[in-house]
């Protein structure tokens, strides 16, 4: 006789799964024309113990009877790879900054570095003269980004590059997950590309929890979908947490929070994800697609957010990938297209979870932090 199988509760919720849904739609929706439209995913993350709160791809069909399906209808959170662009520059920093060879109150040189039988690594058509470690990450300067990778050097790079869970499965309960490719990066030219994004393929998952770790004081976790199993009506089995490693020390992951959050000072390239009463961190990153014959194209691209809410103490994490948006209302950037975004959904969230806004206090606080810590102004770069 057939037996039953057995219930399983998520760690999603779905109110959170729904607010997610919604907005994910009206960015495809908004940035789709006549003659494309693109893909995209969202990822909601608790950082403590690595619970898949909320997760959406489009494109995406019914699964029970197969209406809607598509040619590249997979998981595009799980299944796919994209290069990450800006947002992959916490690695830079992390492996400096943790290994001892920077702080992030160390001056930088953000002028175009040379690469030899190679473009240069430029900001153009901006150019930043110095920058602090925390100013590169704020700016998101390139050659500021691989003149930190040198000071760790590719060794010590590839270490934290492992620790963050880029060179492997992040192994959650789904089928046909996706692993990165990265090129070698004992290459110099690879390297200097490496540092700012380029030259590898990751997941957006394997992004997802590489900042949910930040948040966690360091500590990535493994993505946890299943809360547990129902053995019968009475008996419930839980799925604890499971620690995967430490990344950084408690005072770098804090540090490095703290350097997102200045990411979203009005100069900073994520200022469209600020969110009233709230300290907000995160990283934009914008990647040029690849052609199918090589090279990639001048106008199209892949824009990412990476939040995390309150930064302090982050009850989340949520990344936000559009892949080839289209759009007349602005140049498509991580800055332009996804911290919106993350804005109207993590304002959404926040009052769905009931986090408390700051007092008072703490918002002075937050306006007399972002005057002190404001660099030379200048014109945000779209990465």
């Amino acid at each position: 006789d057939a037996v039953d199988g057995l219930n399983v509760r998520l760690t999603v919720n779905m109110e959170y799964q729904t607010i997610v849904e919604e907005e994910l739609d009206a960015a495809i929706s908004f940035y789709t024309d006549q003659t494309h439209k693109p893909r995209g995913c969202i990822i909601v993350v608790e950082p403590k113990t690595g619970s898949i709160l909320a997760m959406a791809s489009r494109p995406h069909y019914n699964l029970n009877t197969r209406e809607g399906l598509q040619e590249g209808a997979y998981h595009f959170a799980v299944q796919s790879l994209y290069e990450p662009g800006s947002t992959f520059k916490i690695v830079s920093v992390t492996s400096a900054v943790d290994s001892g060879k920077a702080t992030f109150d160390t001056m930088i040189n953000c002028t175009p570095y040379p690469v030899p039988g190679s473009r240069p690594v430029t900001d153009a058509p901006r150019s930043y003269g110095g920058l602090t470690v925390a100013g590169v990450l704020k700016k998101s300067s390139n050659p500021g980004a691989f003149r930190i990778a040198l000071k760790s050097g590719w060794p010590t790079y590839k270490k934290y590059f492992d620790l963050y869970g880029f060179s492997s499965k992040t192994g959650i309960d789904l089928p046909g997950e996706t692993n990165s490719q990265c090129q070698d990066g004992s290459n110099f030219v690879n390297f200097s590309r490496i540092s700012f994004g380029y030259s590898l393929m990751v997941s957006p998952l394997q992004v997802a929890m590489a900042y949910a770790a930040i948040a966690n004081d360091g500590v990535r976790m493994r993505p946890r979908l299943v809360d547990g199993i129902y053995v019968d009506d009475k008996n419930f089995q839980p799925s604890p947490p499971v620690e995967v490693c430490r990344v950084m020390s408690v005072k770098t992951a804090r540090d490095l929070r703290n350097a997102l959050f200045h990411v979203t000072d009005l100069d900073g390239t994520a200022k469209r994800a600020r969110i009233e009463g709230y300290n907000v961190g995160g990283k934009t990153g914008t990647a040029h697609k690849v052609k199918p014959t090589g090279g990639y194209f001048e106008n199209r691209y892949t824009v990412s957010f990476v939040g995390m809410l309150p930064v302090e103490d982050p009850a989340f994490v949520c990344l936000v990938v559009i892949d080839d948006p289209t759009s007349k209302h602005c140049h498509p950037g991580g800055g332009t297209v996804c911290a919106p975004v993350f804005q109207k959904l993590a304002t959404r969230l926040a009052a769905a979870m009931n986090i408390p806004k700051n007092s008072p206090s703490a918002e002075t606080n937050k306006k007399a932090s972002r005057t002190q810590t404001s660099s030379t102004p200048s014109k945000p770069p779209r990465r």
